[in-house]
């Protein structure tokens, strides 16, 4: 629990902070900061696969783990990642270095006081700002450790943004899995360890404009998931 403090009083919200508000003495952004955290300070052992290059312009769909996802997932993705105002108040400082110029990486809603469809035009203009935008789909932090078939991905699944994005036809969606995430920072157990491997995979890209149904579509990502999940975790 002392390790879990000091890092998130000294690297998660001081060292921020004087970051934000030394800014104009110095080049250190969010993505700098970030990568040191967790390469230098959690020390993570990255294995990175992918099926296809990252997509130029579209959502990435990622497993919500813990409150590591926050910064790991759109780094990786080098994409904003979109969540809760309570999410990123908890991480305040932190969260001020990513929105601002030349970094766009914060997205924020209240849930619940926003029509699903004006959150997606919102999100979907965010993308002048930042090319690609992460979307945790599953909605909130969970904990099933086995997968058994696309079918059981789709139970875990909110299909509300998902539904915007296949109607919209404009931008593909790829999907980014990664294993060991809330074994590095877990914020419900009040826990961090370092020298954690992590396995990501990256899969290829699904167009919307390929299928002719909501469904279809929704069974594309749950396949693709679900394969994820195999290289990932086994």
């Amino acid at each position: 629990m002392l390790s879990f403090l000091w890092t998130y009083l000294w690297d998660l919200t001081l060292a921020p902070m004087l970051l934000v508000f030394t800014m104009p003495f110095h080049n250190v952004r969010w993505t700098q900061y970030v990568r040191y955290l967790m390469f230098d300070v959690f020390k993570i052992k990255l294995q990175l696969t992918s099926d296809a290059p990252l997509i130029e312009t579209g959502y990435m769909l990622a497993n919500h783990r813990s409150f590591t996802d926050l910064a790991f997932d759109p780094l990786l993705a080098d994409s904003a990642g979109v969540g809760r105002h309570a999410a990123f108040f908890a991480l305040f400082w932190l969260s001020i270095l990513a929105y601002g110029y030349p970094e766009h990486r914060v997205f924020s809603f209240n849930r619940g006081k926003e029509k699903r469809q004006e959150l997606f035009q919102r999100i979907k203009k965010h993308l002048t700002l930042r090319s690609r935008i992460l979307l945790f789909p599953e909605g909130t932090r969970l904990k099933y450790t086995q997968l058994s078939s696309p079918d059981e991905v789709k139970t875990y699944l909110k299909y509300g943004l998902l539904k915007e994005i296949y109607y919209d036809k404009t931008h593909p969606v790829q999907i980014q899995i990664s294993s060991n995430k809330e074994l590095v920072f877990n914020e419900k157990k009040l826990h961090i360890q370092y020298n954690v491997p992590v396995r990501t995979h990256r899969t290829k890209a699904i167009y919307p404009a390929n299928y002719k149904s909501e469904q279809d579509f929704y069974d594309a990502i749950a396949v693709e998931w679900y394969n994820a999940w195999v290289n990932t975790h086994t």
